[in-house]
């Protein structure tokens, strides 16, 4: 299941939110995208959410706020009982949760991946330590 149709699970969601509300969700999910090796280049994605202007309110400016979409993608930088656990179990990381029992590697497969997008994305010099004046920036 570790291919490219995956990002239908938030293209999906993300046409019915402007269909519905009108709100406008714009991301280069590209950078998730596999490559032929099973690789993807990043985990995550900084995109802009668009809510439409509310003239009753006396706002005639949409509103422009960021938004973070984490996806681990399988970046090629796991660590090896992580890789080990990927490559043995096809439907990784869609594996059905009808058990609810994890042993130790399932487990530890499905926390370990999210430990690292969360490092790799709060790290100082991605996240920085000085805020955009703008959402431009």
């Amino acid at each position: 299941m570790r291919s490219t149709d995956c990002l239908s699970r938030f293209i999906n969601p993300q046409r019915l939110v402007y269909i519905d509300f009108g709100i406008k969700i714009r991301m280069d999910l590209t950078r998730l995208r596999l490559s032929k090796d099973g690789i993807a280049p990043f985990d995550f994605v900084i995109g802009k959410v668009e809510y439409p202007a509310v003239a009753d309110a006396g706002n005639q400016d949409p509103k422009i706020v960021r938004l973070l979409y984490l996806k681990w993608s399988g970046t090629g930088n796991e660590l090896p009982p992580i890789m080990h656990y990927i490559v043995d179990q096809e439907e990784f990381p869609h594996e059905s949760t009808v058990g609810l029992y994890y042993d130790e590697a399932q487990f530890e497969a499905y926390r370990a991946p999210r430990y690292h997008i969360a490092r790799e994305v709060f790290r100082e010099e991605l996240a920085g330590t000085i805020m955009p004046s703008s959402i431009e920036d």
